[in-house]
């Protein structure tokens, strides 16, 4: 009988399950108080599945996406994420992101630059304004990703897709590319 208590006993004190982090918010405002002044700041910071609010504001910064978050702006027309005239605006390197409700604009000097750019992963990417990139969106072997909604101007490549599969591109407004 002791012996079957003390089992039990190493048994509930040897089943330790994990604690995982709620998912969080992190406020992003340029001239304000927030978690951070920049995008990248948050993201650095942030957990998978965790929320990155982005509040008005310019800011002139190359974005890098490398985990699962969602990157939500105030509102596109005056949250505004400015390559400055190179590069790509924003890389995401990670599954199951989400970006919305920015203008991406000014990753323009070759062919290689990007509004957005996306590589091996699945994202939906809606709502947002996308202008004046030599690429406005580029998907290359990305699976399964969504373009809904946004409003895709003033590119040279309006959106670019290479070696990439089921993806859906619905309700975009593409003028001038």
């Amino acid at each position: 009988m002791l012996t079957l208590l003390f089992i039990c006993m190493l048994t509930l004190a040897f089943n330790i399950q994990p604690v995982r982090a709620e998912p969080r918010t992190w406020t992003v405002d340029d001239d304000g108080p927030a978690d951070f002044h920049t995008i990248q700041g948050a993201i650095n910071a942030a957990n998978p599945e965790d929320t990155i609010f982005v509040r008005a504001g310019s800011y002139y910064e190359h974005v890098v996406v490398n985990k699962a978050v969602s990157l939500i702006g105030d509102k596109p027309a005056i949250t505004i994420i400015d390559g400055s005239g190179t590069g790509i605006v924003v890389k995401i390197e990670a599954a199951n992101v989400t970006i919305r409700g920015f203008t991406i604009q000014n990753g323009r000097n070759t062919t290689i630059d990007c509004g957005i750019n996306v590589k091996k992963h699945t994202v939906k990417i809606s709502n947002n304004i996308v202008r004046n990139n030599y690429n406005g969106i580029w998907l290359q072997r990305s699976n399964g990703s969504s373009i809904i909604d946004n409003k895709i101007w003033n590119n040279t490549w309006a959106v670019r897709i290479s070696e990439s599969n089921k993806s859906v591109i619905h309700g975009n407004t593409i003028a001038n590319n």
